[in-house]
């Protein structure tokens, strides 16, 4: 399956001048084969660096601040916010939960020092992920290259059931800055 997908794949690419990766050409890489195939692209490649929708404004985290940015399908997402609400119920710090609901979702009830929105336009986004000592997000690419470009530590869960997560689960293992937990190990769902 690998050498059709492959071939069906460099046919596509002859119709480029050449393709663009958002990824470091060299080691460390954030995407691993998925942006540094084993196989020759029949075009230039150029390796043009992580994209993200934000600039490092040298804003400081302050310590014991978490901020938890929900994503993803259905049931999963809702799956990761039950587990975050119990799991972070007696946090005494500060917790900001992102709910990636931009059309609303039902009211929760949280702790007083909690902050929590259905959704964030992207210079609050940035604002509550620059100020947080930890982030816990999905293991989502343009996640990874936005927790990359702003230096953060964070908690990564990948995605149940996308594959392309969990291998950026396993390329970036050991990442520093990065720990890095199954879904089915925090759930008793």
């Amino acid at each position: 399956m690998d050498r059709v997908l492959q071939s069906m794949l460099i046919r596509l690419l002859k119709n480029f001048q050449e393709v663009w990766v958002p990824d470091q050409a060299d080691e460390p890489t954030l995407s691993g084969e998925l942006g540094h195939p084993t196989y020759t692209p029949p075009v230039p490649v150029h390796y043009i660096g992580p994209l993200s929708r934000f600039e490092p404004t040298g804003l400081a985290a302050i310590t014991d601040k978490i901020t938890v940015v929900l994503s993803g399908p259905e049931p999963q997402r809702t799956l990761l916010e039950e587990k975050c609400l119990r799991e972070l119920a007696d946090w005494k710090g500060e917790v900001s939960l992102i709910r990636g609901l931009p059309l609303g979702g039902e009211p929760l009830n949280t702790p007083a020092h909690w902050r929590v929105f259905n959704h964030l336009p992207v210079d609050h986004l940035q604002q509550e992920i620059e100020e947080a000592e930890w982030v816990i997000a999905r293991f989502g690419y343009s996640t990874l290259m936005d927790l990359h470009v702003l230096s953060k530590k964070a908690i990564l869960i990948p995605t149940p059931g996308q594959p392309e997560q969990e291998y950026l689960a396993y390329v970036n293992k050991h990442n520093t800055n990065w720990r890095i937990i199954d879904q089915s190990k925090i759930m008793n769902i």
